[in-house]
């Protein structure tokens, strides 16, 4: 089998050398879908946190049983180490804003939240901007590296009359334009 594939590269059919290949969304590898938050407390709260680098552990035991959502560990103020995975790091399809992320982690619980705080503003050029914070919480002692689509539905969100919204995550470089009114 390896010749053939060796055989297929020296041909040039389908072969991408390894420091080429870029990750990028496609709608074959199964999402983790999220609800967007909307709540201009928590907005604040998460944004701090990102911004000032805050890893407040809770003092809770080593292993919690119950469901992962429940874990009392997600109330305290803190952000896990992730990585935003890919070539496109944030990129909108059908009204999904999708995001991928690399964390170590395999065996144990996690939060992921994407938070709004409810409003619109302006940027220099004059674009109506949605500025959301995305938020990665981790109660695992495993540290596999795990790789996660995650999609947020922006149809769920009320933009009011905007034809075009930019959206920016955290402090990302990047940032995607919706048209919320296109079907």
């Amino acid at each position: 089998m390896k010749k053939f594939l060796a055989a297929l590269c020296l041909i040039g059919v389908g072969c991408v050398p390894l420091s080429q290949q870029q990750a990028s969304y496609s709608p074959l590898v199964p999402a983790e879908e999220l609800s967007i938050i909307q709540d201009e407390k928590l907005f604040k709260e998460v944004q701090y946190v990102i911004e000032n680098g805050i890893h407040e552990w809770p003092k809770t035991p080593e292993e919690w049983t119950g469901p992962c959502e429940q874990n009392p560990v997600f109330n305290s103020r803190f952000q896990s180490g992730y990585s935003i995975d890919g070539y496109d790091v944030l990129k909108i399809v059908n009204h999904k804003l999708i995001l991928n992320i690399s964390y170590g982690g395999g065996c144990g619980c996690s939060q992921k939240m994407m938070i709004w705080d409810g409003k619109l503003t302006r940027d220099d050029q004059g674009n109506q901007v949605a500025q959301f914070v995305f938020s990665f919480k981790n109660w695992d002692t495993c540290r596999a590296i795990k790789h996660t689509t995650l999609m947020f539905d922006l149809k769920s969100i009320n933009f009011g009359s905007a034809e075009e919204v930019v959206i920016r995550v955290n402090r990302l470089p990047e940032s995607e334009t919706y048209r919320p009114l296109e079907n």
